[in-house]
């Protein structure tokens, strides 16, 4: 049987079989395709080692189909009996990241804002001093100003200026006061108005003092809050001499990438950029090299139709986002100096649900030129693990017509999250096996469309004989 070999884009070698090769790959059914596991030599003949296989975009793409159904993903890693070993799917995340913001520490007024005119006057004078400041009303008695020092039991924090980056969350108040022993309660607020204040978190603080050489220093400082405020009120206990505040702030999670570089081809009557793949890929988003001080605006979208590539304009294709995209040097107020990625879902946070795959990608809009566009694909990085407990070689087959749910019962044994004594190994070449041609199937409806031609004939011939017997 003749076979064809196709390059992708990431350099992988796929291997055509059979003679539905095209429709294989562009009708939008699970393309059943098999892996070669390449070990490493130092661990080729280890044996129940759990191994990390990193998955190139395309097999990717393999896996969750062209059309982004959700259901149990059809995969399996086989020995070489062709036993399934324990197997599972880890897309991959950079750690999240803390950062620190200092808070504004004042004493809580003894006059406290009822009504919006009065919580704007205060504002107004915390927004004045972003460093240590006792807040005095105007006009106000001396008897009813905040005290200018020592301890209290009810503090005042508020967010730096400029405040933090919205998209980052709050995750504890860390409290900073003279070293002296102590054991207090405190109990937290949060308001964005200093009016309405809602219950933020509760914590013990401890503080044992000096530590000694028998003796370690004991220090509880923190506590744990659950949404962010511009505003926090601290009530304690017991009076106490608070000298710093700081907020602790959490990024996200965002997926490890991979990447690799295609070119989109203009439309020679359009301003159409079509991106054409002999197999779907997995994408978050897309970057260009936009030059300096110009604005683009582009409007990605995507088909898995083979129909596209002769009609660029056709209705068959998806947009999945608009966006202006810039590259300053000097950026304006309010902009970023490199804003030359068009991420599917406006960031790359989320790769669980903002994946597209797809073997069309087009691209409209103004600001590019010429004939071809460059662009860097970026895509999740997800890996197969499992547990070398067979014999070598091993193969990753995805989307197995024979695949049962008996089978996948086994595919999804539960592995060890601390994954001991992890080897690395990588994917080889991957061959696109075409559905086996069903013979008997064709037999048998061959057989039977005979037979009742065959009854026809016969039922025909009998008709002609009676009408021809004499009356």
């Amino acid at each position: 049987m003749a076979k064809s070999h196709v390059l992708l884009g990431a350099g992988i070698m796929v291997a055509l079989t059979g003679s539905a090769q095209s429709a294989t790959i562009s009708n939008g059914l699970p393309i059943h395709a098999s892996h070669p596991i390449n070990l490493t030599p130092a661990n080729s003949g280890s044996s129940s080692a759990i191994t990390r296989v990193d998955l190139p975009l395309t097999t990717i793409a393999l896996l969750h189909h062209v059309d982004d159904v959700q259901q149990a993903l059809n995969y399996q890693v086989l020995d070489a009996s062709g036993h399934a070993m324990p197997t599972r799917i880890v897309t991959q995340y950079d750690a999240a990241q803390e950062t620190l913001a200092p808070l504004r520490v004042y004493h809580w007024p003894e006059q406290p804002p009822t009504t919006r005119a009065a919580a704007a006057n205060l504002e107004l004078q915390l927004n004045q001093d972003q460093a240590h400041a006792w807040v005095t009303w105007p006009n106000a008695a001396s008897h009813t100003r905040p005290k200018t020092d020592g301890a209290d039991q009810t503090w005042l924090l508020a967010m730096p200026i400029p405040e933090p980056d919205q998209t980052l969350s709050v995750t504890k108040l860390v409290l900073t006061w003279p070293s002296s022993a102590l054991a207090i309660e405190a109990n937290v607020e949060g308001s964005s108005d200093l009016i309405n204040w809602t219950q933020a978190g509760h914590s013990a603080l401890l503080d044992t003092g000096q530590g000694s050489a028998e003796h370690a220093q004991l220090k509880q400082s923190s506590i744990a809050v659950d949404q962010s405020y511009r505003y926090w009120r601290i009530t304690l206990s017991a009076p106490l001499i608070l000298s710093n505040a700081t907020v602790v702030l959490r990024d996200a999670e965002k997926p490890k990438l991979q990447s690799q570089q295609v070119t989109f081809i203009k439309d020679s009557s359009a301003d159409i950029w079509t991106l054409s793949l002999p197999q779907p890929i997995a994408a978050l988003g897309f970057k260009f090299a936009i030059p300096m001080n110009q604005v683009w605006s582009l409007s990605l979208a995507r088909s898995a139709s083979p129909d596209v590539v002769t009609n660029p304009a056709s209705s068959a294709w998806q947009t999945l986002r608009t966006q202006q995209l810039s590259h300053w040097q000097t950026p304006p107020p309010g902009e970023v100096a490199d804003n030359q990625t068009l991420w599917l879902d406006g960031h790359e946070q989320n790769a669980a649900q903002s994946t597209a795959y797809a073997t069309q990608w087009q691209l409209r809009g103004t600001g590019p030129q010429g004939p071809q566009l460059a662009a860097t694909l970026y895509g999740p990085l997800q890996s197969v693990y499992f547990i070398a407990q067979g014999q070598a070689p091993y193969h990753l087959v995805v989307n197995d017509p024979a695949y049962s749910d008996a089978a996948h019962g086994t595919n999804t044994l539960s592995l060890p999250q601390s994954l001991p004594n992890l080897q690395w190994a990588t994917l080889g070449a991957a061959e696109i096996i075409a559905p086996a041609t069903p013979w008997k199937t064709y037999a048998l409806w061959a057989i039977l469309i005979m037979a009742v031609i065959g009854l026809a004939v016969a039922a025909l011939r009998l008709l002609r004989g009676l009408d021809q017997q004499p009356s």
